[in-house]
């Protein structure tokens, strides 16, 4: 209800500013994100209940919650790139602090960190943005390196607890392209290589010996794969019986009922009592909740914004866009939230104002 109220206030801003300053050059970049928009808002009609318009907690996004989304993430266009990056740094900085003491209070146990977000895998992301941001507040802030040096180090350790594979493996790839990408000095580069290679080694290493770690564990990793790929082939099939319209934002259950789900490792879970609420892939459930129209508009705009963010020259313009790639790179194996969808929406903006 809080994203939602503050996206009404939010477009209101910006239909007030495009009749000051209209959007011109923009226009072709925007066709796909008004198209998902359509898309979203003619699900509210199509399938009108509480979970389309509102969706749950913590994890499905209704459509208000995904149009509301786009609406901050347009009003925030107009704010400074170092100063939202700075914002965005120690926001991130003080969820890692909290994650420990509030798994402690609220879970009795630090197993596997999710912190505030009461979900190991949207923590990891938050913690990979927020180690990626640092660079740029490194360059800013000279003074307080040691601090600075400090929060890294949190966010990583607590990036760590999480035990996401996905991120965990994508950080150090990330890290080295971004740091070969910008301009930094070679001698820089080849220091920047060799202690990322290093540290992930020790960091990775350290954590397989002291823990029975979900990270080293290859045969549950094989497992995991396999049934992520066999509830997305059933969430393809489930598609093309609402391909048009879709099952609504809210409704992805509708489409992965256990009673048409064949493969004996979701079966199994079905028979424990869970139900499906996602693919493991965002850009399919997209799909299955407002239709191939709306579902692939949406994977466009990503890959438009992710073409135009890479390409730009500005340090802090490609920062952000790296962690971007980072969250759509997450969103082909995983689950999202509201927290996570308002930030990739904001970033992908942001990176795509050429």
């Amino acid at each position: 209800m809080v994203l939602i109220i503050t996206g009404l206030i939010a477009w209101a801003l910006v239909i007030m500013r495009l009749r000051v300053n209209p959007i011109s050059e923009e226009r072709w970049l925007f066709l796909p994100l008004a198209v998902y928009v359509v898309a979203c808002v003619f699900s509210l009609f199509t399938y009108f209940n509480t979970q389309n318009i509102f969706g749950t907690d913590l994890y499905r996004l209704g459509s208000l919650g995904l149009i509301a989304s786009i609406g901050c993430a347009l009003a925030l266009r107009t704010v400074q790139t170092e100063r939202l990056i700075r914002w965005l740094y120690f926001t991130i900085v003080l969820v890692a602090l909290t994650a420990g003491p509030y798994d402690l209070l609220v879970n009795q146990s630090l197993s596997r960190l999710g912190g505030v977000f009461s979900q190991a895998n949207i923590l990891a992301v938050f913690m990979g943005v927020g180690i990626i941001i640092g660079f740029s507040v490194w360059q800013s802030y000279p003074k307080h390196r040691k601090y600075l040096f400090a929060s890294q180090m949190l966010m990583v350790l607590v990036l760590l607890g999480t035990q996401t594979r996905s991120i965990i493996l994508l950080m150090p790839v990330i890290v080295l392209l971004m740091a070969w990408r910008l301009k930094i000095a070679e001698t820089k580069k080849m220091q920047i290589t060799g202690g990322i290679v290093i540290l992930s080694l020790v960091l990775l290493g350290s954590l397989a010996l002291l823990t029975t770690s979900r990270i080293s564990d290859v045969t549950y990793a094989n497992k995991s794969l396999s049934y992520r790929l066999d509830l997305q082939k059933a969430g393809l099939t489930s598609s093309t019986a609402k391909p048009l319209l879709g099952y609504g934002t809210g409704n992805i259950e509708n489409a992965l009922k256990c009673s048409d789900l064949k493969s004996p490792s979701i079966k199994e879970s079905c028979d424990d009592g869970y139900y499906f609420t996602s693919t493991h892939n965002i850009y399919l459930d997209r799909i299955l909740a407002i239709g191939w129209i709306g579902g692939l508009a949406y994977s466009l705009f990503v890959q438009i914004c992710l073409y135009l963010g890479l390409r730009l020259k500005g340090q802090q313009i490609q920062i952000l866009s790296y962690c971007a790639l980072v969250i759509a790179i997450y969103y082909l194996t995983n689950v999202t939230s509201v927290a996570l969808e308002l930030l990739f929406v904001i970033l992908l903006l942001r990176i795509s104002r050429v």
